[in-house]
């Protein structure tokens, strides 16, 4: 199995080079057949891993963005405009990695936090989501 391994490794490293599939073979000791089985088969296991990378990408994308209001928690709650902007472009993001954006670009969660934070802040609701509406503008 390792020796499969080393040998799909190598077979890529002389495709990648330019070498045929004749002379894969040649150098690998087997026939040009099993060297193109070899280089499609290091293909399809590399194709494999990015995609797994890539589906993993995002989730570590949330898990840093989840962090990030907490440091502007008590600047939001003591109204802090700047604060309030920050966390709300953070939301949009969150918003649209999670694939959760509307038609119209303000999402059902960033209504629903946003309604949260105004209540919380004794905050004008329509006033509070006009500007998330023109951050979001802004954001694109």
């Amino acid at each position: 199995m390792i020796a499969a391994a080393e040998h799909r490794l190598r077979a890529l490293q002389l495709r990648k080079k330019g070498h045929t599939y004749r002379e894969i073979g040649l150098q690998l000791d087997m026939s040009e057949q099993r060297a193109h089985q070899h280089v499609i088969e290091g293909l399809r296991r590399l194709n494999t891993e990015r995609s797994e990378l890539a589906e993993e990408v995002p989730q570590l994308e949330l898990e840093r963005l989840d962090t990030m209001p907490l440091a502007l928690a008590t600047k939001v709650t003591k109204s802090d405009c700047t604060a309030i902007q920050t966390a709300l472009k953070i939301m949009a993001r969150c918003a649209r990695l999670l694939g959760r954006d509307a038609p119209d670009g303000l999402n059902l969660l960033l209504r629903d936090e946003a309604e949260r934070m105004a209540s919380h802040l004794s905050l004008h609701i329509e006033k509070v989501l006009q500007g998330a509406q023109r951050i979001l503008e802004g954001v694109r």
